[in-house]
């Protein structure tokens, strides 16, 4: 649709242009200009175009990398290494992987087993974190993914 328009309106544009090919006057100067002023408006048009197929491809791209992430990590059960966290609970230290970091991963930490589940609680702010362990999420057959 857009090329049909476009040759619609460069094949007008010449028309207009080549009309009266004779030596220049100083009446001719109107004609030159609309003639300038056409290509421009052309030129225009064809560039919007070209910018908007950027866009198009720059954003299909953007949510095809992220679908394929997401495919990854749900198929094979990676989660992200820049997650992994340690904290101390009842004097143990335990390694796992921060639940609010899983989830900005695009992790579905509601699939996670509910047994891996600890809940910290956090000295300097009073709240409450959740992690879940490693060895038991290793022993669910989960891995350890790359760093994003």
């Amino acid at each position: 649709m857009h090329r049909r328009f476009i040759a619609i309106v460069l094949s007008a544009a010449l028309a207009i242009t080549s009309i009266g090919v004779a030596p220049a006057r100083a009446n001719d100067t109107e004609k030159w200009i609309a003639g300038a002023a056409a290509l421009a408006i052309i030129g225009l048009a064809i560039h919007e175009e070209k910018k908007k197929k950027r866009k198009r491809r720059a954003a299909q791209h953007y949510y095809e990398t992220q679908r394929t992430e997401k495919e990854h990590y749900r198929r094979n059960k990676y989660l992200p290494a820049g997650c992994r966290v340690t904290k101390y609970v009842h004097g143990q230290k335990i390694r796992g992987f921060a639940r609010g970091c899983l989830k900005r991963n695009n992790i579905d930490v509601r699939a996670l087993p509910g047994q891996c589940k600890y809940r910290v609680h956090n000295p300097n702010n009073g709240k409450r974190n959740v992690i879940f362990g490693s060895r038991c999420l290793r022993d669910a057959g989960y891995r350890i993914g790359k760093v994003h």
